[in-house]
């Protein structure tokens, strides 16, 4: 099935910055229900694999599929508008505990690199002197 631009009835929002209703096509008041069969429809439509992500790039393919993932935690309330003021602390958050996982990653390589066998050599020459 070839998907043409008439036969999509519900066009990813052409302005830069669409609300989760918007992408849905829903009103703010739908019901959950609603919300879950029109993600699968939109998740049908607009994944990366499917006809009608074919006509344009990969990079808008992929940006389109990741904006509908994210509208739906939204809707479902797992995860935080955008706009509120609460997202930018959750983001520096995350940025500061993934700059701490790799300073320490960091140092451990640091340390491993320095590590040889010559502690093992003296070891065993300590104990056969010991033992002597």
């Amino acid at each position: 099935r070839w998907a043409s631009s008439s036969s999509n009835q519900y066009p990813f929002p052409a302005h830069p910055h669409p609300t989760p209703h918007q992408i849905f096509h829903l009103p703010s008041s739908a019901p959950q229900e609603d919300i879950k069969a029109r993600y699968y429809e939109l998740v049908r439509m607009y994944h990366p694999d499917s006809p009608l992500s074919r006509s344009v790039s990969p990079e808008t393919a992929e940006a389109r599929f990741h904006a509908i993932s994210a509208a739906y935690k939204i809707l479902q309330g797992k995860s935080m508008d955008p706009g509120s003021p609460d997202i930018g602390l959750r983001q520096d958050y995350h940025n500061l505990s993934t700059a701490i996982w790799k300073e320490r990653q960091r140092r451990r390589a640091e340390l491993k690199v320095g590590m040889d066998d010559k502690w093992k050599d003296r070891l065993l020459l300590g104990s056969v002197l010991l033992v002597r």
